[in-house]
C-alpha cells in the first residue's frame, strides 16, 4: 500500500503495503568509520518556565553524552541521564542503546534539534525537546537516515534529566503534516540481529531461529532476483545491495506502525510492507524530491505460523522497483501486479490471483483505484490484487518482458506517464482489453 509517510530529521519514509506482501528500494552503501561528531544546535533563546531552562550547552552536552554512549556502550554514563525517579524509563532506554548498539552502522549520532526545543503551556513546568537519532545501517543505508523522539527534561541542582521518551509529534506549522517519529525495531524490547550479505533482519531475541532463516532466503532471492531483472534491463539492480527487514514483535499491535505506516481500520491481513525512505532537510524534515534514499521492509508476525518464501520476493521485487524513482504517479495496482509478476509466485498463487482476478474484472469499468485499493477484507482485496496481476501479465504477453520492463521504468522515473504505460489513453478500453485477454 503507498502511504503518505512523513519526514524525517533527514529522511521521509513513503510506505506500500500488500495484502499479502510488499517492497521498497535502497541504493547501497559505502562503509565509513563510525561518526560520532554533534552537530551544534543554531543559537536560540534560553527556554525558561517554572524556574527552569534548557540552553544550548545543557542540549549540546546531553547529545554528545547519548552518542558517545552509542559508540562506546558505556551504559552508567548513559543511564546517569535519566531521572532517578523514572526507573521504568531508564530500563526501557537502556535496553534502546543495546538494540541500537547491536545492529551494524556506519554512524551513530544523536542531536538536538534547534528549531523544536520548547516547553510545554501545561504549567507543570516541564521542557521539552525533539532531539534527533541519525544512523546509518551498514551496507544499507547509503546516507545517514535519522528519526525524532521527543524528550522531557527536568532540573535537579543545574543537572539535565530525562523525565519521559516518547515519538516526536507531528508537525503541521507548514500545511504539510509531518510525523516525525518512525518507529524501528530498535524501539522494541531486546532484539536479534542477523547479518547476510544481502539482507539483515532484526526481531525480537526470542525469534532468533526465525531471523536466521528469514535472513537466509533474503539473502539467496534477492540474488536471483537482482540477477533475473538486471537481465531485463532493470537499473540500479544493484547486485550488492542490501535490504534491511523487520520482523513485528509481539508488543507491537499492527505490522503498519513500523516506520510511519498510517495503521487504518481494515478487514484484510496484509503480511508486510515496504517504506521508501526519502531524504529531508536535517531541521526541518522537509521532503526533498526525487529517488529514495533507502528502504525498510516490515514483516507480520503471521509468516512465523504461515511461512511464505513468495512473501519476501514480493517485497523485494517492490523495493527494486521503488529504487527507480520517485513514482509519484505509479498507480497502486501497477505496484502490486508488478510484485506478483515478477516475484515467482508459486503456481497455486498465480492460480488464485488470475481467479480473484478475473472476479474483479468481470465487472470493473476502471483498474481500481489508489484510495480503496486496500479497503475491505481479504477477498475484497485479493480481487484488486489480482486485477492488477492480470493487468500487468497482458502488457508483458504484448510487448514482452522487456518491454514491460522498459514501461515500467519510465513509469516509475516520469511525473506523467500513465497512459503511455497502458497502450492507451482510456482506462475503459485498457481494462477492456485485459478482462479479454484473461478470458
Amino acid at each position: 500500500m503507498r502511504r503518505a509517510a512523513a519526514g524525517l530529521a533527514a529522511v521521509a519514509l513513503l510506505a506500500g503495503c500488500g495484502g499479502g506482501e510488499e517492497p521498497a528500494p535502497r541504493p547501497q552503501a559505502t562503509s565509513t568509520p563510525v561518526d560520532a561528531s554533534i552537530p551544534t544546535p543554531p543559537p536560540s533563546d534560553v527556554k525558561e518556565f517554572a524556574g527552569q531552562n534548557l540552553t544550548e550547552k545543557d542540549t549540546t552536552t546531553f547529545a554528545r553524552t547519548v552518542t558517545t554512549a552509542l559508540r562506546t556502550g558505556n551504559e552508567r554514563r548513559f543511564r546517569a541521564l535519566f531521572d532517578p525517579k523514572k526507573p521504568e524509563l531508564a530500563r526501557r532506554m537502556r535496553t534502546w542503546l543495546r538494540n541500537v548498539r547491536a545492529v551494524p552502522m556506519d554512524k551513530r549520532n544523536v542531536y538536538v534539534v534547534g528549531a523544536r526545543t520548547n516547553i510545554d503551556s501545561s504549567g507543570k513546568g516541564v521542557l521539552t525537546a525533539d532531539v534527533g537519532f541519525e544512523h546509518q545501517i551498514r551496507g544499507v543505508d547509503p546516507v545517514p537516515i535519522a528519526e525524532w523522539y521527543r524528550y522531557g527534561f527536568r532540573k535537579r541542582g543545574g543537572k539535565l534529566l530525562v523525565t519521559s521518551v516518547g515519538g516526536a509529534p507531528p508537525d503541521s506549522a507548514s500545511g504539510e503534516k509531518f510525523s516525525r517519529y518512525y518507529r524501528h525495531p530498535w524501539d522494541d524490547p531486546p532484539i536479534a540481529v542477523v547479518s547476510r550479505p544481502r539482507a539483515i533482519v532484526m526481531g525480537p531475541v526470542g525469534d532468533r531461529a526465525a531471523l536466521t532463516q528469514i535472513a537466509a532466503n533474503a539473502d539467496s532471492d534477492m540474488r536471483r532476483l537482482t540477477a533475473r531483472l538486471g537481465s531485463l534491463g532493470l537499473p540500479h539492480g544493484r547486485r550488492g545491495a542490501r535490504f534491511a527487514f523487520t520482523l513485528q514483535s509481539p508488543t507491537v499491535s499492527d505490522v503498519h506502525d513500523y516506520f510511519g505506516g498510517s495503521v487504518e481500520p481494515t478487514e484484510a491481513n496484509f503480511e508486510g510492507f515496504t517504506t521508501s525512505v526519502y531524504p529531508t532537510d536535517h531541521t526541518s524534515g522537509e521532503v526533498f524530491d526525487g529517488r529514495p534514499a533507502t528502504s525498510r521492509i516490515a514483516l507480520s508476525r503471521s509468516l512465523l505460523s504461515n511461512p511464505d518464501p513468495a512473501v519476501l520476493r514480493h517485497e523485494l521485487v517492490h523495493a527494486l522497483l521503488f529504487a527507480l524513482g520517485s513514482g509519484s504517479n505509479v498507480p497502486i495496482w501497477v505496484d502490486e501486479g508488478a510484485a506478483v509478476y515478477f516475484s515467482d509466485a508459486p503456481a497455486s498463487e498465480l492460480s488464485f490471483r488470475r481467479a480473484a482476478g478475473r472476479t474483479g474484472l468481470a465487472a470493473a469499468k476502471a483498474m481500481p483505484g489508489d484510495k480503496t485499493f486496500y479497503a475491505g477484507n481479504d477477498d475484497a482485496v485479493a480481487r484488486k490484487y489480482g486485477m492488477g496481476y492480470l493487468a500487468i501479465a497482458y502488457l508483458a504477453d504484448r510487448y514482452g518482458d522487456r518491454g514491460l520492463m522498459r514501461r515500467l521504468v519510465r513509469l516509475y522515473q516520469a511525473k506523467t506517464y500513465v497512459d503511455e504505460f497502458r497502450g492507451t489513453k482510456s482506462g475503459a478500453k485498457f481494462i477492456h482489453a485485459v478482462r479479454r485477454w484473461a478470458g
